[in-house]
């Protein structure tokens, strides 16, 4: 991906942070949970319907459910990736140049100079998605089994770690999209960095259903 307002950031991280933080909401028969001792494996739905979140008292906050596209950028929070081991996440700073596209930063200011980022996308149409997906996608290649496994449902998906950061270190990233829905995220590369993709993802595919 070329240096503009869409390269990836990534950042250091800590596993510790696992031991952080239990978050758990639920709203209308959908709940979600991230155990600390698992964080990964149960970041999936346990019931039928659209979860909400909220932070748990004194944690960093969470995303939440979104259903407009001018809010696209409350889908992921801080609490998110501290929940599964990603420490440094902060609040965001968000650029968006109109409804339906939006720049978050959690830490850093670049992927050559660490961080976390968050880019989401709305499409006029699948069309103009598919687009959107190409571009932000390019630095990235197909995912493993595992991740379409964990992700099925997708109309394009990539995932890749072990990316190169600027001045030494790597990054890992995924790209998502189903319908109109697009959406990157980049963590600092690690052992667990492909789970913690997929767990992240999973709560983004979750929380914005509608927006596809």
């Amino acid at each position: 991906m070329s240096n503009d307002r869409r390269h990836w950031r990534v950042a250091t991280m800590s596993v510790s942070a696992l031991a952080i933080a239990a978050v758990a909401a639920s709203c209308g028969g959908g709940t979600y949970v991230v155990n600390p001792s698992s964080a990964v494996q149960n970041l999936s739905p346990l019931a039928s319907g659209a979860p909400t979140f909220s932070a748990v008292p004194g944690a960093a906050p969470v995303g939440v459910v979104v259903t407009d596209p001018a809010n696209i950028a409350q889908l992921l929070g801080p609490g998110d990736f501290m929940a599964v081991g990603i420490a440094g996440a902060a609040k965001p700073t968000v650029n968006s140049a109109e409804p339906g596209s939006a720049y978050i930063v959690f830490a850093g200011k670049s992927g050559a100079t660490g961080g976390i980022e968050f880019d989401v996308f709305v499409g006029n149409n699948e069309t103009d998605a598919a687009g959107i997906f190409d571009d932000a996608s390019a630095d990235l290649t197909e995912p493993d089994d595992a991740a379409k496994t964990a992700l099925f449902g997708y109309d394009e998906l990539k995932l890749t770690t072990g990316l190169p950061v600027d001045g030494g270190g790597n990054w890992a990233g995924i790209a998502f999209r189903k319908g109109k829905l697009v959406f990157t995220i980049s963590i600092p590369d690690s052992a667990q960095a492909h789970d913690q993709l997929i767990a992240l993802a999973k709560l983004v595919i979750a929380r914005g259903s509608a927006l596809a």
